[in-house]
């Protein structure tokens, strides 16, 4: 195993190359960019392209924040899937990359199977889904966390959430700032 932390110039069917020329075999990559996952999601979403020209990170600034359809794939991005995408935690990693990783699974043996040359959420089936997870996320716990930065829903002011009170006081005892304030 070595750690690259140079630029890459590009990946082949085989490694990598970095922007010194020095080329390296591999037959995995990790792409562990610590980067803010709120803006672009977890993974290889950066500098990703759709249709169109279309940059995902771009996309979902325009949406307010990450979305993806029952959490695998996004709408103007074909064959493309996302696993553990916006929304889509369902109480531990582990159930939500093999229930996502099978449905991925299911999809792409039917694009086989048919001949299909590409596939990718309606838009209006993708619209609706994000627009019943943000009613729910509105009203939940959830919304308050630092972890909220995936979702549809920013952190909100605890003073107008239903659930606000609850965390601002725990143990019977007043914390001072509000959620939302925490650094």
């Amino acid at each position: 195993m070595e750690l690259v932390s140079s630029n890459l110039a590009e990946v082949t069917a085989d490694g990598l190359t970095t922007v010194d020329g020095k080329h390296r075999e591999h037959d995995i990559i990790v792409y562990a960019t610590g980067s803010e996952v709120a803006s672009h999601g977890v993974g290889a979403n950066v500098n990703l392209y759709g249709e169109d020209g279309l940059e995902l990170e771009k996309y979902w600034t325009s949406l307010g924040g990450p979305q993806a359809y029952a959490g695998i794939a996004v709408p103007h991005f074909p064959n493309y899937f996302i696993v553990l995408g916006p929304n889509a935690l369902a109480g531990s990693w582990g159930y939500t990359i093999s229930r996502e990783t099978v449905a991925i699974a299911r999809i792409v043996r039917e694009l086989l199977d048919y001949g299909i040359s590409s596939v990718q959420p309606r838009l209006d089936v993708f619209e609706a889904e994000n627009k019943e997870i943000k009613k729910i996320l509105d009203t939940s716990v959830s919304s308050l966390i630092a972890l909220a930065g995936y979702t549809l829903t920013p952190v909100l002011d605890p003073g107008s959430h239903p659930c606000g009170q609850l965390l601002a006081r725990s143990n019977g005892k007043d914390h001072g700032q509000q959620p939302s304030q925490r650094q």
